[in-house]
């Protein structure tokens, strides 16, 4: 160009008026390789456009209208648009907003130069996504300082989105690092739960087992301690019986006694007899309830043997009879004509105890428990049926019945663990149980129990 050389065309466009060597760092691309569409009607606009921004390595781009420019933009890798805004066809208001709305989260910096220099209609423009303008003429400097003030934003809008895709990359992998640790977290939960549970039945097992040896080694400790003392009380009993016989015999047979004499040795023949048969009856009560205990703890036989259901039942009722002063309670039975059972015998005489206990304890006087055995020989089977007149149970209270360590008595009355195991047991033996109660109604209590415990 020289110092004075414009070029003009329907728009009059004019550019600089100094040497190319004179330009000053404004009229320098801050980039290399940048793609420019330009967007305009005139073709010698559209020329003159090119031929500069080609000097400055740019490649360009030419459209006639803004649906040729829409056409170019979704076919090329464009950094920056040049937009007419009075076109054919399509014009650069909706050229610019369709450009823009194609864009997604890409910038692409779009610069107005148009003749018009109304207000209204540059605002109008900035609306519909143009991001600058330029009025016609217009200086090249000026063009290409708002060139480079754009691919700088357009930058600074690539560095924040790659900002922002790697943030967002990096809440997707918290987000999924938070997903696996409340699932580990879940899964720890649950197995936390598992071995807990697992170890609550270990404790009741143990408390089981316990308290089964604990009854066989009270039966085994009174059977040594008491059965020899009770021995030598019952044999002295009898040698004191016989020597007062004896002794009463011959008072009797001394015919110079007169007769109060002999009145008053028979009186207290009587009474001897009578305190002798209250002493024998008492001893027998004793060693009765020491066989009792021994019989349904067989802690020397808890393996697999067949038992009398109906005889376990009766001595289990003896020693209940045996602390049941406080309570007039009767035990109706109506024992039917059963197999013996194959099963763990301490096992379910620990059963038999804590359900029949629990429901001599429910009745408060004046009270009755019902035990009713049968045999199905369909099933091959052995139901027992336990009911009291107690005052029953409500459904809260039924939901609960077998948790362990749930109990409505008072505390330090109660383990809450009685059913808990009676309810394991039994269905380690493949068996049954089930608690039918209404407050006010009293509780029926139905076991199941294979006649033979399967292995």
């Amino acid at each position: 160009m020289t110092s004075k050389q414009h070029s003009k065309t329907s728009d009059t466009f004019l550019y600089v008026n100094e040497k190319v060597e004179d330009l000053n760092w404004a009229q320098t691309l801050s980039h290399n390789n940048v793609s420019i569409l330009i967007v305009d009607d005139d073709s010698n606009n559209r020329k003159l456009l090119s031929s500069l921004t080609e000097t400055m390595e740019m490649t360009c781009y030419e459209a006639e209208n803004g649906k040729r420019a829409v056409d170019l933009f979704k076919q090329n890798i464009i950094d920056l648009i040049l937009m007419d805004l009075y076109m054919p066809v399509m014009d650069g208001f909706q050229a610019t907003y369709t450009i823009k709305k194609n864009s997604g989260d890409t910038f692409i910096p779009i610069i107005v130069l148009t003749a018009a220099n109304d207000e209204a209609l540059l605002s109008k423009a900035l609306a519909y996504g143009a991001d600058d303008y330029m009025t016609k003429p217009v200086s090249f400097e000026i063009l290409i300082s708002k060139i480079n003030t754009m691919l700088r934003i357009r930058d600074l809008y690539q560095k924040l989105q790659k900002q922002k895709d790697a943030l967002t990359r990096e809440i997707i992998i918290r987000k999924q690092a938070t997903k696996q640790l409340i699932s580990f977290q879940k899964d720890l939960e649950h197995k936390i739960q598992v071995r807990t549970n697992a170890l609550r039945e270990k404790d009741i097992q143990l408390i089981e087992m316990d308290r089964i040896a604990g009854i066989g080694s009270l039966a085994s400790g009174m059977s040594h301690e008491i059965n020899n003392p009770l021995g030598s009380v019952r044999s002295s009993l009898d040698m004191i019986k016989k020597n007062i016989n004896t002794f009463l015999q011959l008072i009797l047979k001394n015919d110079d006694q007169d007769r109060l004499v002999t009145s008053t040795a028979l009186e207290l023949h009587i009474k001897i007899d009578r305190m002798y048969t209250r002493a024998i009856r008492g001893i027998d009560r004793i060693v009765n309830i020491i066989n009792s205990l021994k019989y349904i703890s067989n802690v020397e036989k808890d393996q697999d043997r067949p038992i009398d259901i109906n005889k376990n039942i009766e001595e289990t009722i003896h020693l209940l009879k045996a602390d049941n002063q406080d309570k007039a309670l009767s035990f109706i039975t109506s024992y039917g004509k059963v197999p013996e059972l194959s099963c763990m015998s301490s096992e379910i005489n620990l059963c038999l105890f804590n359900v029949l206990k629990n429901a001599k304890e429910a009745i408060r006087s004046n009270g009755h428990i019902q035990i009713q055995t049968s045999y199905s020989q369909k099933t091959d089977t052995i139901q027992i049926i336990i009911t009291d007149n107690g005052p029953g149970m409500s459904e809260e209270t039924l939901k609960f019945v077998f948790h362990p360590f749930h109990t409505t008595k008072p505390v330090g009355q109660g383990t809450g663990i009685g059913l808990t195991l009676t309810e394991r047991i039994i269905k380690r033996h493949h068996g049954s149980i089930r608690i039918d109660s209404k407050e006010g109604e009293g509780t029926t209590v139905t076991i199941i129990l294979p006649v033979k415990l399967a292995p």
